[in-house]
C-alpha cells in the first residue's frame, strides 16, 4: 500500500469518529469536545520524501476535513442547544428571537404574580412595581378579548404609576408556557416593546396615582406571559395566565342571583349619588353606575318597542376604574319583565364588555361608558344586579306611569 493510502485510511478513520462525536453532541446539545483538534493530531505526517501527488492528495483531505468541521460547526450555531435555552435573547427581551424561544422546563402551571399595594381607587395591581398595568385581571389571570382591525387578541390595559413617580419606563414580554409572542397596540402590527413616560401623565386618583396611557397588551391565545418593566430605578416582572373574557363571564353568570320582591310600596330606589363632570348624575354602587335617572331614581315612560311591544327606556352605564373587566347585567326583581337592549336583540341579561367604543367630553382616564337601555313591560318598581370582578351592586329604580 502506498504511503499517500495509509494517509487516506487513518483520515478516513479520524473523520468517521469525528463525525460521530459530532452527531452525538448535536442531539445531547454538549459542547464541543476536543475531537477537531485530537483528529488533526492524529494525522500521520507524510515520509520524509514526499512526491507532488502525495502533496496534492494530502492536501486535498486536510481541506475536506476542514470543510466538514466548518459545517457542522454552522449546524451546531444554527440548532438550539438544551443547556442554553434562553440564552439567546434580544436586548429589549422581545422580538422574534426570545418571543418564539420556549424553555424546555416551561412551567405546567403558571406562578402568576399576586396583587401589591395600590390604591382604594383603582381595581387591585398586579405586583409592586413603580408602573403596573391596571386591567381585567382576577387572582392572576387577565382576560382579552377580540378588537377590529387585527387578529392580536386585546388585553385592555391604561398603565399606572404611583404617587411621586417622574419617570421613564420600558415594558416588553414573553410567553413563558411554550412557543408564543407579546406585543402592544395596534391589533395587526403590534410593537415589540412599550415606552411610557411621567412627561405626559395625567391624574388618575385622589391619592396620587397617575396614567401613562392606554396601551392594551396583545397575545394571539390563551397561555403563561410576563411582562417585564424597566426604568432608570429598578425593573419588576409580572407573570400572569391569559384567558378568553368568555371566561370570566362565565365565571360571573355562575354567582347567585339575589332576587329583590319590589311589591312593596315605596319603591326602595337607588338614587343618584354621585355627579360626574362628564355625564351628569349617575346612581349605583362605588364602581359601576346606571345613568339617565332622575333626581328621585325614576325613569319616564318611555315609547313603546314596535318589535317587542314594551316600553323602551335609553339608560346608560358608567364603571369607574375599581371595575375594569367584564361586567354582567340581570334583572333582580320577582315582579314585572326586564330586557335589556344589546346589539342582539332584546335579552334577559347583558354583558357589558372590557373595551369601551363610547365616551363623553371630559371622561377621566380609564372611566368607561356603554350605551345599553332597558325594556320594562309596564310602569312600576324593578331592580338589576350588576356583577363585576370586583365587586356586586344592586340598583332599583321605577319606570313611572
Amino acid at each position: 500500500m502506498r504511503p499517500e493510502d495509509d494517509i487516506a485510511t487513518d483520515l478516513d478513520d479520524d473523520i468517521r469518529t469525528f463525525l460521530g462525536h459530532e452527531a452525538l453532541r448535536v442531539r445531547t446539545g454538549a459542547r464541543g469536545p476536543q475531537s477537531v483538534i485530537d483528529a488533526i493530531r492524529r494525522i500521520h505526517k507524510p515520509p520524509t520524501r514526499t512526491t507532488q501527488p502525495q502533496l496534492w492528495t494530502g492536501s486535498m483531505i486536510g481541506a475536506g476535513l476542514l470543510a466538514v468541521v466548518l459545517v457542522l460547526g454552522l449546524v451546531a450555531f444554527v440548532l438550539p442547544r438544551p443547556d442554553s435555552a434562553g440564552s439567546r435573547q434580544s436586548a429589549s427581551g422581545s422580538g422574534p428571537t426570545a418571543s418564539l424561544r420556549a424553555s424546555e422546563d416551561s412551567p405546567s402551571v403558571c406562578s402568576w404574580t399576586a396583587a401589591g399595594s395600590g390604591s382604594p381607587h383603582l381595581a387591585p395591581l398586579p405586583g409592586s412595581g413603580a408602573v403596573r398595568p391596571l386591567w381585567a385581571w382576577q387572582d392572576g389571570v387577565a382576560y382579552f378579548e377580540a378588537t377590529p382591525g387585527g387578529d392580536w387578541q386585546s388585553i385592555d390595559a391604561t398603565w399606572v404609576a404611583a404617587p411621586g413617580y417622574e419617570g421613564r419606563a420600558v415594558v416588553t414580554g414573553r410567553r413563558l408556557d411554550t412557543i408564543g409572542e407579546l406585543r402592544f397596540g395596534d391589533p395587526a402590527d403590534p410593537m415589540p416593546s412599550l415606552d411610557l413616560s411621567a412627561e405626559t401623565a395625567t391624574t388618575l386618583t385622589p391619592d396620587g396615582w397617575i396614567g401613562l396611557g392606554h396601551v392594551p397588551i396583545r397575545v394571539r391565545e390563551p397561555g403563561c406571559y410576563s411582562l417585564t418593566v424597566a426604568d432608570s430605578a429598578s425593573s419588576s416582572t409580572i407573570t400572569f395566565e391569559a384567558k378568553p373574557v368568555a371566561d370570566a363571564t362565565a365565571n360571573l353568570r355562575q354567582r347567585t342571583l339575589n332576587t329583590a320582591n319590589m311589591t312593596t310600596a315605596p319603591c326602595p330606589v337607588t338614587k343618584p349619588t354621585v355627579q360626574s363632570s362628564f355625564v351628569g348624575p349617575l346612581a349605583g354602587g362605588s364602581h359601576v353606575f346606571i345613568g339617565g335617572l332622575s333626581s328621585g331614581g325614576s325613569l319616564a315612560p318611555g315609547v313603546i318597542d314596535p318589535a317587542t311591544g314594551m316600553r323602551q327606556i335609553r339608560t346608560f352605564w358608567v364603571a369607574s376604574p375599581i371595575e375594569p373587566g367584564p361586567i354582567l347585567l340581570r334583572r333582580a326583581d320577582s315582579t314585572g319583565d326586564l330586557r335589556f337592549e344589546t346589539p342582539t336583540g332584546a335579552t334577559v341579561d347583558a354583558v357589558l364588555p372590557i373595551h369601551s367604543y363610547a365616551s363623553a367630553p371630559g371622561q377621566p382616564p380609564a372611566w368607561r361608558q356603554f350605551d345599553v337601555g332597558v325594556l320594562v313591560e309596564d310602569s312600576g318598581c324593578y331592580a338589576i344586579q350588576v356583577d363585576g370582578l370586583n365587586s356586586v351592586t344592586m340598583i332599583v329604580f321605577e319606570v313611572l306611569p
